[in-house]
């Protein structure tokens, strides 16, 4: 999902901001309604977060590396709404969706949250995919290793695929 057209400004904005957030997921899911999985990466404010939706449960997973979830994120409001019921089942809905959050790596500074969305991403499609929600062995911890992977591995493919390059040089 485009996460230009969910950001936090535009949950909170105006009524027609809102309208457009809400108008946007509801496509979004009715298109997507038959996908395991879907990531929405989310900004708010100046932090970059996860979600995880799961269209046939009815349930988004919440992956913040900022501390413990809070629980007046801008967007949440949207997502718990009964359209979105609404747009998986193809009719009015008789369940909202379920939030969890999910114990993730917390970061140390106040500039890695981009970097862990990417890792958040990388590590469920890798190795948690077929048994998304079961996150037991979920890494407890990134460190700077991680990250410098993840520029790396960004960079690479960056360069080989938007700009290409035939050199990968970084």
């Amino acid at each position: 999902m485009d996460p230009a057209k969910t950001c936090g400004q535009f949950v909170e904005g105006d009524v027609r901001d809102r309208q457009f957030v809400e108008e946007y997921l509801t496509t979004a899911l009715k298109e997507n309604r038959d996908k395991k999985i879907i990531f929405l990466p989310y900004h708010e404010g100046v932090h970059w977060m996860l979600i995880v939706l799961m269209p046939r449960a009815s349930t988004f997973y919440m992956f913040d590396s900022m501390g413990s979830p809070r629980k007046g994120y801008k967007i949440i409001k949207a997502l718990e709404g009964p359209f979105l019921t609404d747009s998986c089942t193809g009719g009015p809905g008789k369940t909202r969706w379920k939030r969890s959050n999910v114990e993730c790596p917390q970061q140390d500074g106040d500039w890695e949250c981009g970097y862990y969305v990417m890792l958040f991403v990388y590590d469920i499609i890798t190795r948690f995919l077929d048994i998304f929600p079961n996150l037991t062995d979920f890494p407890k911890e990134y460190n700077g290793v991680n990250i410098e992977y993840m520029r790396t591995m960004w960079g690479k493919y960056f360069l080989k695929e938007v700009l290409g390059a035939k050199s990968l040089t970084i």
